[in-house]
């Protein structure tokens, strides 16, 4: 099933604001009707790299990975070697998923992770060079369930903050609009996708019984056809 994973953290300057309490996320295909898909309640673990990162494949002993995550506050923590191979640590670089066994403090919000478990989920590995994105995907993650007519549709997304109180709800018409082209392919059957989009589905009650056809025969004029009955419908 297709979906969008979406996160945020609030701050200004490259600095997080510890009054930050979340998010409001919006979507739109024409940038100009929005509506809510999700709320984030947590801010995404997020920041830069501070130094490049090397490609490798597989369990990475050799290289490692810089980041500081001053901008959103962010805080990590290591686990065993065995978990970090089954991606426990997940984390997104560039385009690049992958996972760590050691989280080092250098500095304020700044580790350095390394054992490396690379490119996880079928991600491809590579090298990634300073300031590239960093991100921690965990429950601050927010997964949305694209409905078929948006996969490979331009989409439009916001984000409203609010404060850990829930009040001072940015004015939706101030916030930045990130553009986003997702791809891939929806299990969702057509009536769940017409509810997502707000259709009425709505179809009145069934008043006939509920038959089953086949066509059996080649495409003529009048071609032989065989019903089976399965009864009246119950109430």
């Amino acid at each position: 099933m297709a979906q969008v994973w979406v996160g945020a953290s609030g701050g200004s300057g490259g600095i997080a604001d510890p009054n930050w309490g979340g998010a409001f996320v919006w979507a739109s295909v024409d940038n100009t009707t929005f509506q809510n898909i999700a709320t984030i309640t947590q801010p995404l673990r997020q920041g830069l790299l501070t130094a490049s990162l090397a490609s490798a494949t597989g369990w990475d002993t050799t290289d490692t990975l810089a980041v500081n995550l001053a901008e959103s506050g962010g805080v990590l923590s290591g686990t065993s070697a065995s978990s970090a191979q089954q991606g426990a640590t997940l984390s997104l670089v560039d385009g690049e998923l992958l996972a760590y066994e050691t989280a080092t403090l250098t500095g304020a919000n700044a580790y350095n992770l390394t054992n490396l478990q690379r490119g996880l989920q079928g991600s491809t590995p590579a090298a990634h060079l300073s300031s590239a994105p960093f991100a921690r995907l965990d429950t601050a993650v927010v997964q949305y369930n694209l409905p078929q007519n948006w996969i490979g549709v331009p989409l439009y997304f916001k984000f409203q903050s609010f404060n850990v109180f829930g009040g001072g709800v940015q004015d939706l018409s101030t916030c930045t609009v990130y553009p986003y082209t997702p791809t891939g392919a929806s299990a969702l059957g057509p009536i769940t996708q017409a509810m997502l989009n707000g259709q009425n589905v709505d179809f009145g009650n069934v008043v006939s019984p509920v038959t089953a056809a086949e066509d059996w025969g080649p495409n003529i004029a009048t071609p032989p056809v065989a019903f089976v009955d399965l009864g009246a419908v119950a109430s």
